[in-house]
């Protein structure tokens, strides 16, 4: 498993465990960002994104590969695993676009709805903005669009990211019974 892809899949069980946590989110006298703050999500929220946005920045996802058959024999994988292991499949596209779907559907609209909790244009723009990178992310966001039918991240316009915050709130409050001041 890789480094960035570890650290991402910590960060998300984190996340998961003060968002569920069954007595997070009960003070009626707080805003929900107030008790976001108090409960620690806005934490763990703004971690997730940072193991988020470093995986998705490909630095681990391209490689050459040596086929165990032919020591010789070199392949070029996008998202490099590794050979050694017949029975599993060991191409990190899954990842990639999970964390591309947690990226758009959680923490953006989130992190776009809370009152100063910022947006995440500058850490967004910060990831991505790299001349030297830049040809590596054409030629892997083409491949995406390609094979997993997937658009370069991007950032959410305002009416969709409020979308999606709604349903996440409405999901989140019915499920764990959340209690917060309007």
């Amino acid at each position: 498993m890789q480094k960035d892809l570890w650290n991402m899949l910590i960060a998300y069980l984190e996340f998961q465990k003060t968002i569920t946590n069954p007595t997070g989110v009960q003070d009626e006298n707080l805003s929900l960002k107030d008790n976001f703050e108090k409960d620690e999500i806005l934490k763990t929220l703004g971690i997730f994104e940072d193991k988020l946005l470093e995986y998705m920045k490909l630095s681990q996802l391209l490689g050459w590969a040596v086929d165990p058959q032919e020591e010789k024999e070199f392949n070029f994988q996008l998202f490099p695993g590794s050979s050694n292991y017949e029975d599993y499949q060991t191409d990190y596209r899954q990842a990639y676009l999970w964390a591309y779907n947690q990226y758009h559907e959680i923490v953006q609209p989130l992190k776009m709805n809370l009152p100063t909790l910022g947006s995440p244009k500058e850490k967004f723009d910060k990831a991505f903005d790299n001349p030297e990178l830049a040809k590596y992310y054409d030629l892997i966001s083409a491949n995406l669009k390609l094979v997993n039918n997937v658009e370069k991240p991007h950032l959410l316009d305002t009416n969709e990211a409020k979308t999606k915050f709604d349903k996440i709130i409405a999901y989140y409050s019915k499920t764990f019974n959340w209690k917060y001041k309007n």
